[in-house]
Formats: C-alpha cells, structure tokens, sequence
C-alpha cells in the first residue's frame, strides 16, 4: 500500500516490533532514525519524573512479510511523508500537520478495528498485546521492562498487561492486517523481540 494505509501499518509494526509508548511513536523524526542494509535504528528517549532517558530501538532486516524495517524504509520515501528532519514523521492526513501521541493512537484503532478487535480497545492496546506475549511465552518481567523502556522494578507489564485471555490473539489478527505478501510465514512480536536486542540505554 502506500499513503495513510502505508502511515498505519509502520506505525503498527513499529509499536509490535518495539513496544513503544504512543508518546515514543509521535516524537519520531528523520533525524532520529538511522538505516543501512541489515536494520534499522531509532533514537528515542523517555521522561521519567525529572530523568529523561535514551534509548535505541533497534529492527533487523528480515525476509518476513511483517517487517518493520522494511516498512520504516517505504514509508520514508512516500511522497506523503514529511522530508522535513525536525518534525516527526506521521501526518494528520485531515488537517495536514504532524500527528501527536493522541492522532496515533485513533490511526492505530482503525488498523485494530479493521482486524476484527473489539472497539473498546486503543492504539496502545498493539503494546500491550506484544508485552503479553512476550510474557506467556517464557520472558521475564525484568526482560519485558528492559525491552519497554520501564523501570527494572516495576510491575506494569503483569498488573496492566499481562491478560492472556484477552490479548494472546489479538496480536497476531492485527499483525495479519498489516503485513505484506513477501512470503508465507509470519513473525510473531515475542520472537522478534527477542531476537533482536531491543533497546540499550
């Protein structure tokens, strides 16, 4: 696809992929991303009280219909995305400006929605499904706050996120949704995630 169909699927695999907060996704630029042949790398930082914290996210390149690399690349060079390095790079395609934490969480529930999740779910719900995930396939909470860029101790991922019941599913319905016919077998979030390193402060 290309365009606003193009926008929803990056985002959404870029939140798959990473577990980034909507706030991490808006504040995303040109001059923060850095690509070459093997993957792709994203500055980000996140504020936590007075700390303000680097991080990079970090996608190899794979031959798998949900890339995000792969994505990321194509999205840049449509004709719809901003070329601008100081500004991030998803558009509000109705008022033509640059989409906040709140405009990609409503793009990121259209993508939900079309994949058949119940509408009472957000954006940040694709978040939240790859921390389950990752959970119910073996990881710890340690590994699941480093990879999120929370805090070491902290218990959000289980209190929040950790509903098995509810999410285990919705991860790969949504990532179905947005992936692309480059071959037949699919990555799910918790496997990428754990494979290629994540985050280092």
């Amino acid at each position: 696809g290309s365009g606003r169909q193009l926008m929803r699927s990056t985002m959404a695999l870029v939140v798959a992929f990473s577990g980034c907060r909507m706030t991490e996704l808006a504040q995303m630029r040109r001059s923060d991303i850095i690509q070459d042949a093997f993957r792709t790398v994203i500055q980000t930082k996140v504020k936590k009280g007075k700390k303000v914290r680097s991080f990079e996210i970090i996608f190899k390149r794979k031959d798998d219909v949900c890339c995000a690399a792969k994505a990321i690349e194509l999205w840049l060079i449509d004709k719809d995305c901003t070329k601008r390095n100081d500004v991030g790079i998803w558009l509000d395609f109705e008022k033509k400006r640059t989409l906040g934490s709140i405009g990609c969480s409503k793009e990121l529930k259209i993508i939900i929605m079309d994949a058949g999740v119940s509408k009472e779910y957000a954006g940040s719900t694709i978040r939240h499904s790859m921390m389950t995930d990752l959970r119910s396939k073996g990881a710890t909470k340690v590994e699941v706050n480093e990879f999120t860029r929370h805090a070491p101790g902290s218990d959000c991922c289980d209190i929040f996120y950790f509903k098995p019941t509810e999410k285990r599913d919705m991860e790969a319905m949504i990532l179905e949704k947005v992936s692309t016919p480059t071959t037949s077998q699919s990555t799910m979030p918790g496997q990428e995630a754990l494979t290629f390193g994540g985050n280092s402060s």
